[in-house]
């Protein structure tokens, strides 16, 4: 969200042990912490408490006023394509099934191995007036960023953009559904004023999204 991650906090309870699960959620994780040069704090409890790991984000006092700072007549965008987690939690849940098919896999892997647009967020910061991640889906997350610059919001559904995994996947109102509301996406929403909306486009055509 145009911050510099440098540290990070995590609370985890296991009621049951699961080795395996820990050893692949763990391992994603550390990676992940690598990749963006993270630091930890691990705290660990008495004796027959829950175990847990911890884990916050620092912000630096320009990316917190960058977070409520949409302004009047902008644009707003978002970066990648939205509803691809939400469809690939949905591949899972069904009947606890597997993929069938590449398409599903990428949907399934979109859920599991969510990527944040770190460098795009620091890239934009000159550029976007206001930004925030998409963890709640854009029909949850949008009017928050409105309310908080004392704005309103209008979408063109038909603008919507979805990935050719999540078009192969579903039916259109289903895949449009889930554009809408579906979370864990991770993309970044951004605002930005009509004039420099191409600059915003070219920035992240850059980091090769769109």
């Amino acid at each position: 969200m145009g911050a510099q991650p440098r540290w990070a906090l995590l609370a985890l309870t296991i009621p049951t042990s699961d080795a395996e699960w820990l050893q692949g959620f763990a391992g994603g994780l550390f990676a992940l912490a690598d990749q963006y040069g993270l630091h930890w704090w691990v705290a660990i409890p008495p004796p027959g408490r829950s175990r847990s790991a911890c884990r916050f984000w620092a912000l630096c006092r320009e990316a917190a006023r960058y977070g409520a700072a949409a302004r009047e007549r902008g644009s707003a965008a978002v970066t990648g394509c939205l509803g691809d987690a939400a469809a690939g939690l949905d591949v899972l849940q069904r009947n606890d099934r597997a993929p069938v098919n590449a398409f599903e896999r990428d949907l399934v892997q979109r859920f599991e191995y969510p990527t944040p647009r770190v460098q795009l967020g620091l890239a934009v910061r000159g550029i976007a007036s206001a930004a925030m991640d998409l963890s709640d889906g854009l029909a949850g997350d949008l009017p928050k960023l409105a309310q908080a610059s004392g704005l309103s919001a209008h979408v063109q559904i038909e603008r919507l953009p979805l990935s050719a995994a999540l078009s192969a996947a579903v039916t259109a109102p289903r895949a449009r559904d889930f554009a809408l509301s579906g979370g864990d996406d991770y993309e970044l929403l951004l605002t930005v004023s009509r004039q420099q909306y191409q600059e915003l486009a070219s920035t992240a055509q850059r980091f090769g999204w769109r």
